[in-house]
């Protein structure tokens, strides 16, 4: 019997989406600031001075990281397509790791009764939606 691999659009889905947080983490403006304008995670978490409205930058790190794991279970999934419903768990595991972020800087945004939110970029925004959508 010959089993041929079958490529479904499904089983490109976690390699899009690592593709697309790659891009909004490095290309995407995250916030505008005052003086700098609009800055883009590694500008923003390069320096102390790059940080206008001193936005917590512990957490965007994670972003990459799951991005890259997701990219790796993208190719794990292409190469090895009877794992698709593994690979879908893991991918919304990434999504909750990048959420994870998000709901740091909420807590620190009412914690500091911060009013930056209308300065949040491109980038926050689509990270945020991209993360939901891993997590659906």
């Amino acid at each position: 019997m010959n089993k041929t691999k079958t490529l479904t659009p499904t089983l490109w889905i976690p390699l899009i989406l690592a593709v697309l947080v790659f891009i909004a983490f490095r290309f995407l403006p995250f916030v505008n600031q005052p003086e700098l304008g609009a800055t883009t995670i590694p500008v923003l978490t390069e320096s102390r001075s790059n940080n206008e409205l001193e936005i917590s930058t512990n957490g965007p790190i994670l972003v990459p990281i799951a991005a890259g794991v997701l990219f790796l279970l993208g190719l794990w999934n292409l190469s090895n397509p009877q794992m698709n419903r593994t690979t879908s768990a893991f991918t919304a595991l990434m999504g909750v790791i990048m959420l994870e972020y998000y709901v740091v800087f909420a807590m620190d945004y009412n914690k500091e009764a911060a009013t930056y939110l209308s300065a949040m970029g491109i980038g926050f925004w689509v990270l945020l939606i991209l993360g939901i959508i891993m997590v659906l």
